[in-house]
């Protein structure tokens, strides 16, 4: 039977969090020495995404940020939810330079996410679903800042207005997802400014926004031609989105058709 190997891994110390002075004690010699010259490169390698659990708020959070400053991807857990504050989205700014992914949705003492948008300018996803407290004047940072940002979530963040979301739709021409649920303050002009400028979009949600006519939700998926699934506040609206949808699909096969007999005659002509 062959032996064990009890060689730990970078990947086992990185993804245990444990340190070195925890984990030589509790191996023999041989194995120790061979895990203290690894751990000088440990210390090196950068992690991609991190999910801050219980107890890391505050001198946590800035320790992994400063660390590891290659972080692209930040999440939450929900038990933090009501610790992480300002100060903490500052470390993260200051120290995450090339963040793309951020969730901090419930977080409820965060009243502004502005130096995020302003020093993470890679963001492609942001999720503030929640954070109830978010005004217009972050979601202007992001537009000015984050021209990459592809999925943007403020659901029951009720302080925001049309003059955030548009600024957003304008400046941000890659938006897939956009959920806006019980934002109460959105208006037709939210979403016939969608309508017009994000054409790549997928994905919307804006129930519960009772400004919104049956009109301007019908000018909107009319536009946005890449639309697979809308949470609206009518059963009309999504009866029809699905009918466009089949249309679009048929169009689709239609083409391929037609595109594939053309190429076949062209392999008979040569």
């Amino acid at each position: 039977m062959a032996q064990k190997n009890t060689m730990l891994t970078i990947d086992n110390i990185i993804s245990n969090h444990l340190s070195l002075r925890n984990i030589v004690g509790f191996l023999d010699r041989e194995t120790a020495l061979r895990v203290s010259k690894l751990w000088a490169r440990v210390k090196t390698q950068q992690i991609a995404s991190v999910r801050f659990r219980e107890g890391a708020s505050g001198f946590g959070i800035e320790r992994v940020t400063l660390r590891y400053t290659g972080i692209e991807r930040i999440t939450i857990n929900e038990k933090l939810w009501r610790h992480i504050d300002d100060e903490d989205i500052e470390v993260i700014a200051n120290n995450c330079r090339q963040l793309k992914k951020i969730d901090i949705a419930g977080c409820g003492q965060i009243t502004s996410v502005s130096a995020l948008a302003r020093k993470c300018p890679e963001l492609k996803y942001i999720k503030m679903r929640g954070c109830h407290q978010i005004t217009d004047d972050s979601l202007k940072a992001i537009a000015n800042n984050c021209p990459e940002l592809t999925h943007f979530d403020v659901s029951y963040c009720q302080n925001i207005t049309d003059v955030g979301v548009i600024s957003v739709v304008t400046k941000c021409p890659n938006l897939t997802n956009i959920e806006l649920t019980e934002c109460r303050e959105i208006t037709n002009n939210t979403i016939l400014a969608i309508g017009e400028r994000s054409h790549n979009l997928a994905i919307i949600s804006y129930y519960g926004c009772g400004l919104i006519t049956e009109a301007a939700e019908e000018k909107m998926i009319a536009q946005c031609k890449m639309l697979r699934f809308n949470y609206l506040c009518r059963d009309s609206i999504h009866k029809k989105l699905g009918q466009m949808n089949k249309e679009r699909q048929k169009a689709a096969r239609v083409r391929s058709k037609i595109i594939a007999k053309a190429a076949h005659r062209r392999r008979l002509v040569e």
